[in-house]
């Protein structure tokens, strides 16, 4: 389970058990939709990271549970009704968000005094940079936004750039940018993942041709998947929407974790990455001692 996913696993459990006191949990659905969640669920929990709605449709699809396109709206209506009745382990955030941002700026201490103890407590992080000791900068992007917990759980330092379909030009600008100040330092390489498809492929061709204009710089555009090849090794089901052409969704958790790591591994050292780590943590132990006498008016 990831580490977001394990924080709020207490808080889940206290608010599901106010909730039953509370006669909320009235929802039973029907032997066939109970069954549907019930295996849902089980896919869900057996990957350490939230998933997407479109992800879990595959997985029910391939256990013959789900039939082509006309019950992906079925399957809304059943967890939108599930997550909403916390039914049977289901809650408002089972699945990830895939289109909304929460911008929180209004938190904070209470005032200076709890600030500095929290300080003195846990310390300012120490942050370095993650391409210290690699031949090179790696980066990632991806078309499909919502599976953004598992490119987290599969790579380690990498900074990740979630496309979402077609990129806006602001965020496009902002990649060839970073691409740029990397490529001051040390060669770029930019692994992109995405769909199968006829608008799979122009997303990621495009996104191309934009960033590498605008990047001032030469760097290695690398489309890791999704491919013809992979899908016929991998069996990776078809979108049942439109027969031929293939969504990353559609992977297995193994199946993804592998295209994944045989694109990242070979490009990123992670002995080093792992050093840069050990550095900063010695900084942060450090500060945390000098810190301990520290008091503020």
């Amino acid at each position: 389970m990831s580490k977001k996913l394990d924080t709020i696993e207490s808080l889940l459990d206290a608010i599901g058990e106010v909730l039953t006191d509370a006669g909320h949990h009235g929802y039973k659905p029907g032997p066939a939709v109970a069954k549907i969640l019930d295996r849902g669920m089980a896919h869900i929990q057996s990957v350490p990271y939230l998933v997407s709605l479109r992800w879990l449709f595959y997985r029910l699809l391939q256990d013959g549970l789900l039939d082509a396109k006309s019950d992906y709206k079925k399957l809304v209506g059943y967890t939108s009704k599930a997550r909403k009745n916390w039914y049977n382990g289901w809650t408002p955030i089972t699945l990830a968000d895939e289109s909304r941002r929460f911008v929180q700026r209004a938190d904070g201490f209470d005032d200076v005094v709890a600030w500095s103890e929290a300080v003195k407590e846990r310390g300012v992080g120490c942050r370095l940079s993650k391409y210290r000791g690699q031949d090179q900068a790696v980066m990632i992007a991806y078309e499909a936004r919502a599976m953004t917990e598992q490119f987290e759980e599969y790579t380690d330092g990498i900074d990740l750039w979630p496309f979402a379909g077609d990129a806006s030009i602001p965020y496009k600008w902002d990649l060839a940018q970073a691409i740029g100040r990397a490529a001051r330092e040390r060669p770029v390489t930019l692994i992109y993942f995405g769909d199968l498809d006829d608008k799979g492929l122009q997303i990621g061709d495009a996104a191309a041709r934009d960033i590498k204009d605008w990047a001032g710089c030469d760097f290695e555009f690398i489309r890791a998947g999704l491919s013809e090849d992979q899908v016929e090794r991998l069996g990776v089901p078809e979108n049942p929407e439109r027969p031929g052409q293939y969504q990353w969704e559609a992977l297995t958790d193994d199946q993804a974790r592998e295209i994944i790591r045989d694109a990242v591994d070979p490009l990123w050292d992670a002995d080093a990455y792992q050093e840069v780590l050990t550095e900063q943590d010695a900084a942060h132990d450090d500060l945390l001692r000098y810190l301990k006498g520290w008091t503020i008016e």
